[in-house]
């Protein structure tokens, strides 16, 4: 059958009724497009899963004989799984559930995934009524934001809880914190999580102060201040960095989804009476995003320059005495910018 396309060579074996040369043709075709789902990987996938149920059925009654010849740990184990996940769609078997579960438990210490079969597999493991685990979840959120694809997206909208990532120590104490704290706690932390803006909406600011009556000034200063004292400590839980991958330091840097929240705790501190430990703890926090972080610049230039906003919004004198020292020690161009407009409007 030499000259004939993947698809011709697949739909001769289907018709003759060969399930284990029809699996191994997959394998070859994986190999051919390196698992792109955008090559003849992904023609393949969907070709196979539009067979017939009983082809498909017998398709996965070869399946484990086939897969445990594969190096464990290859990404064509991975596509496999997601191959397999696609054939058994609609059949009352279920194969492979350890194989898949011990897969997608992969993700929980990287920092970002682009492999689309883990993204099928998630799916497949919440559509089983499994829940994915903290650490797992993180990762999905994570490479939602980095990416930008919109199957990753629209899997992390699906995943509420829990409101923040887990592994960094100021979330995690955030999470303990709301946990026995009362609903009214974890509605001001969720709503914190939502600040996504450079600054916030007169919506948003709204409801930030109406939680904020809910639980008191004073209490959300005090335990908005001791998550914040904890930002830019090493990881609870650190994350694996491979030489292969395009982002680097991640121990080093703010989780991107976690640091939505810390925005929007900068924000609520910011609708509360002036006060010397607010403002020192902003600068402070300045300081601690402009860090240099290795390969990716500053940690966290957003976080640092919604801090930098608060003490503007706050504006009274150790408000602009903290900025005034910030101007003199800041050398990251648009946070400097931000300082210097900002003792620029209260300069009158």
């Amino acid at each position: 059958m030499a000259g004939l396309s993947y698809r011709e060579r697949t739909g001769a074996a289907l018709w003759s009724d060969v399930p284990e040369t029809v699996l191994h043709l997959a394998v070859d075709a994986f190999r051919a497009s390196s698992g792109d789902l955008l090559m003849v990987w992904g023609e393949m996938v969907q070709y196979l899963g539009r067979q017939p149920t009983e082809v498909r059925a017998r398709l996965l009654a070869t399946f484990p004989a086939v897969y445990e010849k594969v190096p464990v740990g290859s990404a064509l184990r991975l596509g496999l799984l997601h191959l397999g996940v696609v054939l058994g769609e609609g059949l009352p078997a279920d194969i492979m559930v350890a194989e898949r579960i011990e897969a997608v438990a992969t993700m929980e210490d990287r920092w970002c995934v682009q492999h689309h079969a883990l993204l099928h597999l998630a799916r497949c493991e919440l559509a089983a009524g499994r829940t994915l685990s903290p650490a797992v979840v993180a990762t999905v959120r994570r490479t939602a934001q980095l990416i930008g694809d919109p199957g990753w997206a629209a899997l992390a909208a699906r995943l509420t809880d829990p409101v923040l990532n887990s592994g960094e120590q100021w979330a995690d104490a955030a999470l303990a914190d709301v946990l026995v704290s009362g609903p009214a706690w974890y509605a001001l932390l969720s709503h914190a999580a939502t600040a996504r803006a450079a600054k916030p909406t007169a919506k948003w600011r709204r409801t930030g102060c109406e939680l904020i009556s809910g639980v008191g000034e004073a209490a959300v200063r005090e335990r908005v201040l001791s998550w914040l004292s904890l930002a830019g400590r090493g990881r609870s839980r650190p994350l694996v960095e491979k030489t292969t991958d395009v982002w680097v330091a991640v121990n080093e840097q703010f989780d991107p989804f976690n640091a939505n929240a810390l925005r929007g705790l900068i924000w609520l501190l910011s609708f509360l009476p002036p006060d010397e430990d607010t403002v020192l703890a902003l600068g402070s926090l300045v300081d601690t995003c402009l860090d240099m972080v290795p390969g990716h610049g500053p940690r966290n230039a957003k976080v640092a320059n919604a801090a930098v906003n608060a003490l503007a919004r706050l504006g009274d004198r150790t408000a602009l005495d903290e900025l005034r020292r910030l101007a003199e020690r800041t050398h990251y161009r648009n946070t400097l910018r931000l300082i210097d407009a900002a003792l620029a409007s209260h300069s009158g």
